[in-house]
């Protein structure tokens, strides 16, 4: 089975306050699924015994034989009203056949499929996938069953608000497709559905749960904020300086965009380039600076703490004079910083006389300023603070 844990067929919980269903199909086989499945299109049944069974369609055949296409099967236990759009589902999908097509529907509006969202599961050839959102945003993944004999696949599918999706082959190490800002369903029901009339389908290990009750039940995106103040980290951000005083005004509001990439499961943002020109007469000297914006694991009850900015490698100028120096990891002032709207504030920091490397609002070179052992007076040193919010 798919999970560290085990619910019967058709078994409710709710730990923690968190609302769950879900149904491992361990029944004496019949093509009656019981009130807590509606057949939509297709023919539905349960194959196997209490011990080990699995859910297949086209009911009456040989699983791999036949099916009807654009099957569909919807759980009629929804989430509750609390979370309506948002809820992640976990299946396993058993014995595909290159060219297969699955699905995960979520946030259905009623226990017959209607509105909602869709992840599309293509099993494109050998442990490959083609993993698709209703939105249009796809990715391939790849996974080997760790069993030689297993031909067993676990998938899944995560809708939560403001739009944001995502759908992965749950034990794949590769990125995965997903989105921010989309128009997704804001419905209370999911289901599951192929399109295979040639093969059918068996699914096992169906799990629904609630994203959120008076406690976070499950994290499918980074996040900001306590449960009744939270924000969703969208994939573009903006960084922009502010407050900027003495030798560092003139980075004043400069701003550039952060973009989120994989990194091979280790989500975070990274910068564009900030050049940042010296101001003394005639120069044209200038400093690059790049940044990594990081989200960790989210407490509630400290809702900055999982948030962090480093210094880029290769960008490591103007930085010595800060608290952590270059390869600093500085974390947002809890007093400064907002989730909604999203405002993490870092800083300050400085900008100092004695980094050779430093360019950034005046040339380091410049043959006015003394000896590098004297202490000019300002410009020559300032401070700014760092804005990170929604682009």
């Amino acid at each position: 089975m798919a999970f560290p844990f085990r619910f019967g067929p058709g078994s409710c919980c709710c730990p923690s306050g968190c609302w769950s269903f879900a149904d491992n199909f361990d029944v004496p086989a019949s093509t009656d699924l019981g009130s807590e499945w509606n057949e939509v299109t297709g023919n539905w049944e349960t194959i196997g015994d209490a011990i080990a069974g699995w859910l297949h369609e086209l009911a009456g055949t040989t699983p791999g034989t036949d099916g009807t296409a654009n099957a569909k099967v919807m759980c009629t236990q929804p989430v509750p009203a609390r979370s309506a759009g948002e809820m992640i589902v976990n299946v396993s999908i058993v014995d595909p056949v290159i060219d297969d097509v699955f699905y995960i529907f979520l946030a259905c509006t009623d226990a017959n499929g209607a509105g909602g969202d869709w992840v599309r599961f293509t099993y494109a050839s050998l442990h490959t996938w083609l993993v698709t959102l209703s939105t249009g945003a796809s990715k391939t993944q790849t996974y080997s069953p760790p069993e030689p004999l297993s031909t067993t696949t676990p998938v899944v599918g995560c809708i939560d608000s403001d739009g944001f999706m995502y759908g992965a082959i749950a034990a794949s190490g590769d990125e995965y497709p997903w989105v921010d800002g989309a128009a997704t369903g804001d419905g209370r029901y999911a289901g599951l559905g192929h399109n295979n009339d040639t093969h059918g389908a068996v699914f096992d290990s169906f799990q629904i749960r609630e994203l959120r009750a008076n406690v976070d039940c499950v994290s499918c995106f980074c996040h900001c904020g306590t449960l009744n103040d939270r924000n969703n980290i969208k994939s573009t951000l903006a960084l922009t300086i502010f407050d900027a005083t003495d030798r560092a005004s003139c980075m004043g509001a400069m701003s550039v965009g952060m973009t989120w990439e994989w990194n091979s499961g280790n989500a975070r943002w990274v910068s564009d380039v900030m050049r940042i020109y010296s101001q003394t007469e005639g120069s044209s000297a200038y400093s690059d600076f790049k940044w990594f914006f990081e989200c960790g694991t989210h407490d509630p009850n400290n809702p900055f703490a999982h948030f962090s900015l480093t210094w880029y490698p290769g960008y490591k100028t103007c930085c010595s004079g800060n608290s952590g120096g270059c390869d600093g990891v500085y974390l947002p002032i809890a007093g400064s910083s907002t989730c909604t709207p999203l405002s993490l504030v870092f800083g300050p920091f400085s900008l100092s006389r004695g980094e050779a490397t430093c360019n950034a609002c005046w040339d380091f070179n410049d043959p006015s300023i003394g000896p590098p052992n004297e202490d000019p007076p300002p410009p020559y040193t300032g401070e700014y603070y760092i804005a990170i919010t929604e682009a």
